[in-house]
């Protein structure tokens, strides 16, 4: 799998809140290797906040999920280790992904690597023109990609990453960087008000 060679990891949070500053709630992810999942990573967090209701009825984690999970900093830094050297990130709508890790990181004083996501919403513009939808969970309908349990951390990463799949078989491999870069951790961090 030519334009997916390498490492990717392909991550999706849930949060707390609907607003921000955002809490993260739940982190999952993929590591692909030449285009192939090698490693998963997933773990709910015990956030700093209550949950908000309708951000509840999105994802269904509750306050009891999270009783004994740990810490926002714990589970990034867990996250950091797992997904090892700086690879290339992958998200749908990555902005939303990548300031959440942001905030969360400078709330607790994590340093987070220099990297730069692609996102697989822009790809899917490109690649996918005629589905009627570049939600997550439309596009997952329209290809036909399994979707287990939607706005779940884990499951979303999967499905994103057949998605990037998807894309990489009808962009041109230079194509990916190009239609789907997103900042950089560092930028976002940088910028994250902490609250």
């Amino acid at each position: 799998m030519g334009a997916l060679a390498g490492v990717w990891i392909v991550f999706d949070t849930e949060t707390a809140t609907r607003f921000r500053p955002h809490h993260l709630l739940e982190l999952g992810a993929v590591m692909l290797e030449d285009g192939v999942e090698i490693s998963s990573f997933a773990s709910l967090v015990r956030p700093a906040v209550r949950i908000d209701p309708l951000t509840t009825a999105v994802h269904g984690i509750t306050e009891s999920d999270v009783i004994d999970a740990p810490d926002a900093a714990s589970v990034i830094e867990a996250f950091l280790r797992w997904s090892g050297e700086p690879h290339r990130f992958v998200a749908h709508n990555s902005p939303f992904d990548a300031s959440v890790l942001a905030h969360e990181g400078a709330r607790h004083g994590v340093l987070l690597p220099k990297v730069r996501f692609v996102d697989t919403l822009k790809l899917a513009r490109k690649a996918l023109p005629e589905s009627p939808s570049h939600k997550l969970g439309s596009l997952a309908e329209h290809l036909s990609i399994p979707h287990l349990r939607a706005h779940r951390a884990l499951d979303d990463a999967r499905v994103c990453a057949e998605l990037l799949r998807v894309c990489a078989s009808r962009l041109e491999p230079d194509r990916l960087d190009k239609h789907g870069r997103g900042e950089g951790l560092r930028g976002l961090q940088a910028r994250s008000t902490v609250v």
